[in-house]
């Protein structure tokens, strides 16, 4: 994280913290406290850079994914209104690309979704880490 200042201070509203939770995500950065941190080091480390910072007195570490999974164009749908191209509304991974990348950006949707695979699930699954729902369902984010 050669462009990030060290010790960043952030403050969020007042009780953000309070929901105790071990990871969240924060448009395309996952953020993680220390029990998510430990338990997902090893699979994070090689696909991007991690970013510590303070949040109102309390270390937290965002990812920063820097690696993207490569997409079967053909067989990803846009919306469309009218003459105009909207969001794609699915996505395809090429599987043999995203299968071994246990978190990855889409280039199609501006890298601000994250996408993981199964053993990145089984990880938080198994250690019981708390704040974010994992859907199977590429293109069910909402």
């Amino acid at each position: 994280a050669e462009y990030w200042p060290e010790n960043l201070d952030v403050k969020f509203t007042q009780g953000y913290l309070k929901q105790q939770y071990d990871l969240g995500v924060i448009n395309g950065f996952l953020a993680l406290r220390e029990r998510a941190y430990r338990v997902l080091k090893p699979l994070l480390s090689s696909l991007g850079e991690f970013i510590y910072i303070k949040v109102d007195g309390e270390l937290v570490t965002l990812f920063n994914p820097l690696t993207f999974g490569e997409v079967d164009r053909e067989k990803c749908e846009r919306e469309v209104f009218g003459d105009e191209l909207l969001d794609y509304r699915k996505i395809v991974f090429i599987e043999s690309d995203v299968v071994d990348k246990a978190l990855f950006k889409c280039k199609l949707n501006g890298g601000v979704i994250l996408y993981c695979n199964d053993e990145l699930k089984h990880a938080v699954e198994s250690a019981k880490l708390t704040g974010i729902n994992i859907d199977p369902d590429f293109n069910n984010v909402f």
